[in-house]
């Protein structure tokens, strides 16, 4: 599966240094350049900026035509979505 993160679930994870949680579930996880440039900008938080300065080699930056929309996994504002509970019960 390709999952790809929005700028918000990332930056709420490192937030709350769970950010782990994401290559426990789904190995790698994938950013659009976008994605990167928003949690890079001067604006993020000291943990933000600390997290992106040393980046997992779990975290890939693409550019966002490089990544295909039908055949991938968008994690979202709502980490916590039903959906998710629903899939990994055991892991909320």
């Amino acid at each position: 599966m390709i999952v790809v993160s929005d700028t918000s679930p990332l930056n709420y994870l490192v937030l709350i240094d769970l950010q782990h949680i994401l290559p426990e579930l789904f190995g790698r996880i994938l950013i659009p350049v976008a994605v990167r440039d928003e949690l890079q900008s001067a604006g993020a938080t000291e943990a933000i900026a600390r997290f992106m300065a040393a980046a997992p080699d779990w975290l890939e930056t693409r550019q966002a035509s490089e990544i295909d929309p039908s055949s991938s996994t968008w994690i979202e504002a709502s980490v916590r979505s039903s959906r998710w509970q629903h899939r990994w019960p055991d892991r909320f």
